[in-house]
């Protein structure tokens, strides 16, 4: 059995109490001492499950790259003054992606759009 942290005598319920900033377990005679705190009742949490609408995948044309993308691309690096090991560091690629690149060998689409933005050309034919 508890007992009163106030006057110390056994008790069946204790009654959460704050004396002074302190909370306390009391008796029902010491309660009256301070300011009694509710016990706050817990809400169950129920967990449901929420299915998401399902979206359809737009049908995405792919885009077709320039025949002569390679050549495309070294007349733009030279337009802009810059050495293949340059642009390699820029943009933080491998040397040896832009000399394959600008040598005909197609690199994957995210390293193609990396350079348009870099160049600010277009390497795609324009779909219409």
């Amino acid at each position: 059995m508890p007992e009163c942290e106030v006057c110390g005598r056994r008790i069946d319920r204790a009654k959460r109490v704050s004396i002074d900033g302190i909370v306390l377990e009391t008796c029902n005679n010491c309660s009256t001492l301070g300011k009694v705190i509710r016990r706050k009742k817990k809400k169950a949490f129920v967990k449901r499950h929420v299915p998401l609408p399902r979206i359809q995948p737009e049908e995405v044309k792919p885009k077709e790259l320039n025949a002569d993308f390679s050549k495309i691309l070294r007349e733009r690096r030279e337009q802009m003054k810059m050495m293949q090991k340059d642009v390699a560091l820029k943009m933080n690629l491998p040397l040896s992606l832009i000399k394959r690149a600008e040598s005909g060998f197609r690199p994957e689409d995210s390293v193609l759009n990396k350079l348009e933005r870099f160049y600010k050309i277009s390497l795609f034919e324009e779909d219409e």
